[in-house]
């Protein structure tokens, strides 16, 4: 079973008085996503990536569930040994310069990782614990997730929403106090989530 975007609307229609519902729905998906992206707080464990081919950096990631896009590695294993998790960039973050040589993974897209330095050997499975996030093509998250954050997606869509001028739910005072209290509850997600093994950023390319 799942929750729609539309579910999370009752509970917060009492706070923006005329806001049209599909506004509503839309923010809604907005800040989930931007939530799980934020706390990498739904995951999976033990999540087969790639099979390492010698001397290929990138490979497209093909067990994603539909619906998600993958944004961290909080743990991450090469042929069962744990390496770093580069911060989200392309090649052009990952320059040998700019770099030690402890092997390391990390994200270049959505359903995309590069392994740094190249391996050197083929057959090796790549392995991890993967934080997805929702895609814009989805239209709501599991039951299980809404139970564990709905609040604080609620929190964090009615700031989005009275922070939007000249509306009749406009609330600039309202936003800061929805804001406040997403903030918290994604740190409690975030921090329940359990730790993460991360390089240093170098330079972040968003994608």
């Amino acid at each position: 079973m799942s929750k729609a975007w539309a579910d999370f609307i009752p509970a917060i229609v009492g706070e923006l008085p005329d806001c049209p519902r599909f506004t509503m729905a839309s923010a809604v998906q907005y800040v989930a996503r931007e939530f799980y992206r934020d706390t990498r707080a739904w995951r999976a464990r033990d999540v087969l990536l790639a099979t390492t081919v010698a001397g290929q950096a990138g490979y497209t990631v093909t067990t994603n569930p539909a619906d998600t896009i993958l944004v961290g590695l909080p743990a991450v294993w090469i042929a069962d040994k744990e390496v770093d998790e580069l911060p989200f960039g392309g090649e052009d973050d990952v320059l040998p310069t700019d770099r030690d040589d402890r092997p390391a993974v990390g994200l270049t897209g959505p359903a995309s990782i590069l392994l740094v330095p190249p391996p050197l050997s083929s057959g090796l499975l790549v392995k991890a614990t993967v934080a997805y996030a929702p895609s814009p093509a989805a239209t709501g998250i599991s039951d299980q997730l809404h139970d564990e954050h709905h609040e604080a997606i609620e929190r964090a869509a009615v700031a989005r929403l009275k922070r939007m001028t000249g509306k009749a739910w406009s609330d600039m005072q309202g936003a800061v106090m929805a804001e406040q209290e997403a903030h918290r509850l994604a740190l409690q997600a975030s921090s329940a989530a359990g730790p993460q093994r991360r390089r240093a950023a170098l330079r972040v390319k968003a994608w």
